[in-house]
């Protein structure tokens, strides 16, 4: 049978409580508790204190922080897995469930999903490997593929689409082979390049190199040494001299057959030797290679000593890292057909799994439409990346929209807040309490929700929502419950509604050890219990008087609401009301009373007095209701008399309604420098006419009342009058 055991001490207030509740479902029912705890006893303390449990922080005493504490809280003998439990809380503004995504994963679109993109991961691995053995790049923070990408301007989504559109340049790139790309595109190497000094020594050598090459009896601007080398090597290899070609090079004014590949290649290498020995070019390079004469450009300077027609591509930077690139790609070219190929299969596969999980019907989906079914408030919210959510695991991104009586307008949640009721934005808070609670629906294991008064602020109409919710949910396998609340209505209607049996109905009081709990007393309706039970209970007949004086008020019969007004105000006759008139007064009002088991001479007056000081020299610190309003009673009959005995007005009129505050406004004006007393009389104005001017439908003033504070304005008022006498 399902037990949860606490034992607790020195816990943020609670310095004791040992209580252990049956959390077994009976015939379907079972399984949760409700605890009313009048405010400043515990609620607060013991959710803190199961927060702390589920989320295995220590609990301690803020205030007597050196006092030990304990916490241990069990469940059928064994430790309670904290992960069992969940915390409501009253309210918490930017609480988010971290498993809402969970309610939208589709585990299928989601395997087919990832095992694609592994498949894709795995071939772009292998491209990138071969990149970063040519370029050098050895970044922390960017791969080479991550660097092409923003080179090329290419989003994720058209990487592939950008690098075919790069292969089909015709760049002659023959001239860089061996060039790498981090031997230039660093930053140290770059804030060198990009001086505007450099630039220019650096236009200097190239527009004379150009001329240089223009005047060439061999080379020109549009086929220079990058030209015939490709020319050269093109012949070679396509096998053009084994074929028995010759080739007819203009040389100036004439021409020279060539006849192999080696005396082309000697020509072209005689030109450029003499090209780039020319004493002008050598001065302008000179210039350009002082500039890189530091060690953060020793590498790139080394490149160029190899090969200088490097030089001339540094003054067109943007156009030199594509060329670099394109003769990367060219070269690992089986790796990169391979990322093409699987690439373009991941694409038309990703865009089907999209389209799917847009139309995907998630139980994310259904907890928005429980909540927009449940709840009446001015907005509507859905999810913006259920794809993203579905296939990449991604938290949800909601979206919201206003709806007013003509309009609906999207907004942004933060200025939903700001623009929402205090209980709007609780129901806001529940709408990410459902996305939790339906999660754990799935899980495997039994969840502990302790509910720290959740309707708070509520309108009646979501605060019903919320109740009814809860009664759907109690009935799951899985799901117990614990409800703290200080709102005794709230406490009597989750009680009603969840039908929890009369030992699961619990009240909380504050006694001299710590705190205890015992099962409420009046579950259904408290009045009609006094009445049956008042021809034998004295107590229960004495609290009846505010009742049945407010019936015979609603009903018109102003002679027994004069009659019951003077047993708890002192007016003429008051003194002389017995048990037997008393009894008369309800018989009039109320059908069936029960026959009096008590002399029906005793004076009211004395035997309220005397049930009072019998209750407060018992000292208990729990006391029923009945007795709290028999203590009420008393203190302000005493405070009266003490009043106009002080006053001691012979021209004193008695008013129709207000009594006391009449007197205590007189008895103000008239011994104002009495502070201490008047303070004494004020408490009585404060703490009494809630208590006796009581109906059978609002009884929680009296029910959060301590004990504690009746007794102390008991005595202190009972010492006032005795001080007259």
């Amino acid at each position: 049978m399902p037990n949860l055991s606490l034992k607790l001490r020195n816990c943020y207030g609670i310095q004791n409580l040992e209580y252990s509740l049956d959390l077994g479902k009976h015939d379907g029912r079972g399984g949760s508790f409700s605890i009313y705890a009048p405010n400043g006893v515990m609620k607060s303390s013991l959710a803190r204190t199961f927060d702390d449990y589920a989320n295995e922080r220590v609990s301690r005493d803020l205030i007597f922080q050196s006092r030990e504490t304990r916490r241990e809280i069990k469940w059928d003998e064994e430790d309670l897995d904290p992960k069992s439990v969940f915390v409501v809380k009253p309210y918490v503004e930017s609480y988010e469930s971290e498993a809402a995504s969970t309610l939208i994963a589709n585990p299928n679109l989601q395997k087919e999903y990832t095992d694609s993109m592994k498949e894709l991961v795995s071939v772009r691995k292998k491209l990138v490997t071969e990149l970063k053995k040519l370029s050098s790049i050895t970044s922390r923070t960017e791969t080479p593929d991550q660097i092409l990408a923003a080179d090329l301007e290419a989003s994720e989504n058209d990487l592939t689409e950008k690098i075919e559109e790069l292969l089909k340049s015709e760049f002659d790139v023959a001239h860089l082979d061996g060039v790498r790309y981090a031997e230039i595109f660093n930053p140290k190497t770059l804030a060198v390049l990009e001086k505007a000094d450099f630039q220019s020594q650096l236009a200097e050598y190239v527009g004379l190199y150009n001329t240089l090459v223009e005047e060439s009896p061999v080379l020109c601007r549009t086929f220079n040494h990058q030209g015939a080398t490709t020319v050269s090597k093109g012949l070679k290899e396509s096998g053009f001299y084994t074929a028995g070609h010759t080739v007819n090079l203009k040389v100036a004014d004439s021409s020279k057959t060539i006849n192999s590949p080696e005396e082309l290649e000697e020509t072209f290498k005689l030109e450029r030797e003499r090209i780039l020995s020319d004493s002008s070019l050598r001065k302008r390079f000179d210039a350009v290679d002082k500039s890189l004469g530091n060690a953060d450009t020793r590498k790139l300077r080394a490149a160029i000593e190899i090969n200088e027609e490097l030089l001339g591509e540094l003054s067109d930077l943007n156009q030199l890292r594509k060329k670099l690139w394109y003769s990367y790609l060219q070269i690992c070219r089986d790796e990169l057909e391979e990322f093409l190929k699987v690439a373009k299969e991941v694409k038309e596969i990703l865009a089907r799994l999209i389209a799917s999980a847009q139309e995907e019907e998630t139980k994310w989906l259904e907890v928005i439409r429980i909540f927009n079914r449940r709840f009446d408030v001015p907005f509507r919210v859905s999810v913006e990346n259920q794809a993203d959510v579905i296939l990449k695991g991604e938290k949800p991104a909601k979206s919201f929209s206003f709806e007013d009586s003509s309009d609906v307008s999207g907004v942004a949640e933060k200025t939903l807040l700001s623009v929402l009721s205090q209980g709007e934005r609780r129901a806001l808070y529940i709408l990410n309490l459902l996305f939790e609670i339906e999660t754990r629906k799935e899980s495997d294991g039994h969840t502990l929700f302790v509910i720290d008064d959740i309707a708070d602020s509520f309108d009646y109409r979501n605060k019903y929502a919320i109740i009814e919710y809860l009664r759907e949910l109690s009935k799951h396998e899985k799901f117990t419950f614990l409800f703290l609340t200080h709102n005794f209505d709230f406490h009597r209607t989750v009680a009603s509604r969840l039908g929890l049996q009369r030992n699961k109905r619990l009240v909380a009081s504050r006694v001299a050890d710590g705190i205890d709990l015992r099962i409420e007393k009046y579950q259904k309706d408290v009045f009609a219990f006094w009445r049956d039970n008042m021809g034998s209970n004295e107590r229960m007949f004495l609290a009846c008087i505010p009742f049945v004086r407010n019936l015979a008020e609603y009903c018109g019969r102003d002679d027994v609401f004069l009659s019951l007004t003077k047993a708890i105000h002192l007016k003429q006759g008051s003194d002389s009301r017995t048990y037997g008139d008393l009894a008369a007064d309800y018989s009039k009002i109320l059908s069936g009373i029960p026959t009096l088991q008590f002399n029906d001479n005793e004076l009211v007056l004395n035997r309220i007095q005397f049930v009072a000081e019998e209750i407060a020299t018992s000292g208990e610190d729990h006391i029923e209701l009945e007795e709290k309003i028999i203590l009420a009673i008393s203190i302000r009959l005493i405070a009266e008399d003490y009043m106009l005995r002080r006053l001691d007005d012979p021209d004193w009129e008695e008013p129709s309604s207000n009594q006391t505050r009449e007197l205590f406004d007189q008895f103000s004006a008239n011994f104002g420098s009495e502070a201490d007393v008047i303070a004494i009389l004020d408490q009585v104005n404060l703490m009494t006419p809630e208590n006796i001017h009581i109906n059978s439908f609002m009884f929680e003033p009296i029910l959060d009342m301590s004990s504690g504070h009746l007794y102390r304005l008991f005595d202190d008022i009972k010492e006032l009058r005795e001080d007259l006498d």
